[in-house]
């Protein structure tokens, strides 16, 4: 009588233990002073005990279908397996002589009563599952204890209790207490990291930060700012000096501050989070071409499809794809670039969130350009933060713009930080890159655009989508042909036109001459290493202003004259409340601080710095107290408290809502009538039931290639019915969709409302 662990290779339950405890050797090793020894026993015993109800016939039975084994008789409801595990726990043993507490036995109750996220537990249910292991899972262990008494370990009771559980609760207010949450994240976080890794046959819970050659990531950009014949800038050698403490740094386009970062980290685990996928990755591939660190690791929503074309251009097999995948997905690889949607859920204190808070609290973080965040996810990173530094991690926060009140709101919340007055400012060598012009009316001066095209790359930048298709409509009209990117075109295309604007004005000192004019969106703000000759842009925020001027002349010296490169429209298309697309006190303050500029050429250097004064302007408390009383810093602080009282498991992790963005995943009509018509949706169907992953994998990721995520309001889709596969969140879209992938020409989606009320509301906001 063999008790299964898992169907695959017929895993019996004490090799997938032995399993978990040589990860746990692993993890213990790699960082010992993670956790006080206490805390390591009582991770011990979780994994000892943590899939105990497995036993139970009902979960031994599903093993033995898919392996073709008889099956065993049943009786009563089933309970999870993780709900029965607690009842072999002998508590006498664990309180007499192991000597745990009330405390540290409710701990180990929880970290393996929790270690799967399931069905929601009320009284009613609690009264069934102690029903259920006193008449039916008693009978099943007294078969067990016959067949394997002499082999089971210490701690496991001849009786099944259930006792254990008056520990299930968080109500207790101790349970507020940081203190006792994140000893609690780490622990639960740890038994989830070491059960995955072990059931994913990973070969190290931790892989190697030696790269193939036997370098570290740090070494590896060290010798490669070396062979580019530069000494390390003075922003690198700041980062480098203070590796292994909490930094916050300010430093301009061409600084350096990326390979900085790296070397900050010093060759311990990193995560380096950006906020778009553009972004993150550039910087993955950056690294592992021209740095040459090839164990980096890419985790985002898309990350699949980024290991695929991987495995495609290194020759690899797919299957190698996958596996390069699961590991970024469990946190075992020594470096990663994602997203913070990725690493902070956890935040939220749902279960299954904790995986990411014990690998955070092991590791350093970088977070590059946090003014890009909106302020709730600026209150979920500060909290993120906040927990990170108390369970032992280290973060770098860096960018061109930092928002001084952000630090303010650190310091109120006794997050380890840099003193304001000591935030280093490190620029390039170039101290004067643009020269800025206000225009005061409700549009562009699109013959003075025409003009300039005609020896000029311009870059016209918009707020709104249907901003930049209707500026696109204007010049066509007027027989100029324009280019355009923004959020709203199908995966696939988007590639297309991100490699094209990339071909058009690259970040390039030889880039050579050119001509011609892109419209975007803020998409390009960050996520695209661009060079523009000239910019015309809307009013926006400080923050996201400089970040646009940074497409333009981004390493080269101002060389005009009196011309200025960079006009703003100062038009106030900033939406309708409460959807605004801008914070109207954010934009007046920087209208204030604008207007001190107009006509100047900034200045950027290490003594003094226009474009860091204007910041200051607009979110430095000490310039500007109006800041504090915003609702930019109100939202802030109110999500932040939310954080604090928030009990552990109030929401569950389907109930986790990262970014406040109420947007749906679609796909246009006309698309998905051609994928039935070429008999692409056919194929695509028949992958999706083909029994190896890795097809189903790319079946998956061709589909949502095909789609776009919109806002959920007011546009014509149908939200009855799913399209693909259950649960796919993909919807169908009853407008059209235009571009053709062979010019790289068309406006994207074209907007179809369900009403003219519908309409009228969409076009406000977006």
């Amino acid at each position: 009588m063999l008790i299964y662990a898992k169907s695959q290779g017929k895993q019996t339950l004490k090799e997938h233990t032995d399993q978990c405890l040589a990860k746990y050797n692993e993890l213990k090793l790699c960082y010992p002073d993670s956790l006080t020894e206490r805390d390591w026993k009582i991770l011990r015993w979780a994994i000892l005990f943590h899939d105990f109800g497995k036993i139970d016939a009902h979960f031994q039975n599903k093993i033995r279908k898919v392996i073709g084994e008889e099956v065993l008789p049943v009786t009563g409801n089933e309970y999870p397996h993780n709900y029965l595990s607690p009842a072999f726990l002998d508590f006498d043993f664990f309180y007499n002589t192991v000597g745990f507490r009330n405390k540290e036995m409710g701990m180990l109750v929880k970290i393996i009563f929790y270690h799967h996220a399931r069905e929601e537990i009320s009284g009613f249910y609690i009264e069934g599952l102690q029903d259920y292991i006193k008449s039916t899972l008693s009978k099943r262990w007294e078969l067990v204890k016959a067949k394997y008494g002499n082999q089971l370990p210490a701690g496991v009771s001849s009786t099944l209790n259930t006792e254990f559980t008056i520990f299930l609760g968080f109500n207790d207010d101790r349970w507020l207490k940081d203190s006792l949450q994140e000893r609690y994240m780490k622990m639960k976080g740890m038994l989830n990291r070491i059960d995955y890794c072990a059931s994913a046959g990973l070969k190290e819970i931790e892989e190697n930060p030696y790269d193939q050659d036997g370098k570290l990531l740090s070494e590896k950009t060290e010798s490669y700012i070396e062979k580019q014949g530069f000494q390390l800038y003075p922003v690198q050698s700041y980062l480098q000096q203070h590796s292994g403490e909490n930094v916050i740094v300010q430093a301009g386009t061409g600084s350096g501050k990326t390979e900085g970062a790296l070397l900050w980290l010093n060759g311990r685990k990193g995560f380096y989070t950006l906020p778009l996928k553009a972004s993150i990755n550039a910087i993955y591939k950056r690294i592992n071409q021209s740095i040459g660190y090839t164990s980096a690791a890419v985790l985002h929503s898309d990350a699949a499809s980024v290991y695929l074309e991987w495995a495609k251009s290194e020759g690899k097999n797919e299957e190698q794809a996958l596996e390069k995948y699961q590991t970024a997905k469990l946190f075992a690889t020594p470096f990663t670039v994602c997203t913070v949607d990725q690493l902070f859920r956890f935040v939220y204190k749902a279960n299954g969130t904790e995986i990411a808070a014990a690998t955070l609290a092991c590791s350093n973080l970088v977070i590059d350009e946090i003014q890009m965040y909106s302020p709730e996810l600026i209150a979920s990173i500060l909290y993120a933060l906040h927990l990170i530094s108390d369970m032992g991690g280290h973060f770098c926060i860096m960018t061109a713009t930092f928002p001084k009140v952000l630090l303010y709101l650190m310091r109120k919340r006794k997050i380890p930080c840099p003193d304001p007055q000591k935030l280093p400012n490190f620029h390039s060598n170039v101290p004067y890159r643009h020269r800025i012009k206000l225009l005061f009316g409700k549009e562009f001066p699109l013959e003075q655009i025409c003009k300039q095209a005609q020896h000029r790359r311009v870059l016209i930048l918009v707020n709104r989508v249907t901003r930049a298709q209707e500026i696109q409509g204007k010049l066509e009209e007027i027989g100029v042909e324009a280019n355009i990117l923004h959020s709203r075109y199908l995966r696939k295309d988007r590639r297309i036109l991100e490699a094209a604007i990339q071909h058009f004005a690259p970040n390039d000192i030889h880039q050579g001459h050119g001509s011609g004019i892109w419209i975007s969106t803020q998409v390009v703000e960050a996520s695209l290493d661009l060079d523009f000759d000239v910019m015309y842009t809307e009013m926006c925020t400080a923050d996201s202003l400089l970040q646009r001027m940074g497409r333009v002349y981004r390493h080269r010296l101002y060389d005009l004259g009196k011309e200025p490169n960079v006009y703003i429209l100062v038009n106030r298309d900033i939406g309708n409340y409460p959807h605004n697309i801008i914070d109207p006190e954010l934009y007046q303050y920087t209208l204030n601080a604008i207007q001190e500029y107009d006509g100047c050429l900034l200045y950027e250097s290490n003594t003094h710095d226009d474009k860091s004064d204007l910041m200051d302007l607009v979110y430095d408390p000490i310039k500007n107290s109006k800041i504090l009383k915003s609702k930019y810093c109100k939202s802030i602080r109110e999500k932040y408290c939310k954080f604090i009282n928030e009990r552990m498991y109030e929401k569950t992790n389907n109930e986790v809502k990262f970014r406040d963005i109420d947007s749906i995943t679609v796909i246009p009509k006309n698309i998905y009538e051609q994928l039935q018509e070429n008999g692409v949706m056919k194929q695509l169907q028949m992958q999706l039931r083909n029994p190896e992953r890795i097809k189903r994998l790319k079946a998956r990721e061709k589909i949502w290639d095909y789609t776009i995520t919109v806002p959920n309001m007011g546009l014509d889709i149908e939200k009855s019915k799913m399209l693909f596969y259950d649960h796919s969140q993909i919807y169908l879209y009853n407008g059209d969709y235009k571009f053709d992938p062979k010019t790289g020409k068309g406006a994207g989606l074209i907007n179809k409302y369900k009403s003219k009320k519908d309409q009228d509301n969409f076009n406000c906001i977006w």
